[in-house]
């Protein structure tokens, strides 16, 4: 689960602490934001493995809709130094792939924005495999590109839209 987006703070602290919680209780793997420094470093990269394939999962947002991320928490926010840095370390996890989660975009709009191309070309060049977005609330459009090898394919999803909302 990727529990890193713009409501990720609403319930400060305790609705921070308590999501998470509830997913440890349930057994349900998730990046994105983290109770201390010490669940970021040990899952800021969340490796899922299956029959010996095994895929890196990484997660940001653009914001918290002005909310300050309370102390001690963590919420990985889009940041491309920081990015490269997680980056970087996630090949020390003998990773075959790497997917970025992306809380990205304008709300409503079917097209991606210069932001979102400029940053999904710049995770691609860094070593990223596949970028999938949310937040838009619409479908954006899908992408491949060819890797710098030109044999590997990228893939961006710009945004995956709404599976299920309240919203009208």
């Amino acid at each position: 689960l990727m529990t890193a987006n713009n409501h990720t703070c609403d319930r400060g602290r305790k609705g921070i602490l308590r999501t998470l919680n509830i997913l440890d209780s349930a057994k349900i793997s998730h990046t994105g934001s983290f109770k201390d420094s010490s669940g970021w470093s040990k899952n800021n990269l969340l490796i899922l493995e299956k029959h010996n394939i095994r895929v890196g999962v990484l997660n940001y947002t653009y914001g918290t809709n002005g909310l300050p991320v309370p102390k001690g928490t963590i919420v990985n926010i889009i940041d491309t130094n920081l990015i490269k840095q997680d980056i970087l370390r996630s090949k020390e996890g003998k990773i075959d792939k790497l997917i970025v989660f992306l809380h990205w975009g304008r709300q409503y709009k079917s097209h991606p924005s210069k932001s979102q191309k400029k940053t999904a070309d710049f995770l691609h060049k860094n070593g990223v495999d596949i970028v999938i977005g949310s937040h838009p609330h619409v479908i954006q459009k899908m992408k491949y590109k060819k890797g710098l090898n030109n044999k590997s394919k990228k893939l961006v999803v710009y945004s995956l839209g709404n599976f299920i909302s309240n919203q009208r």
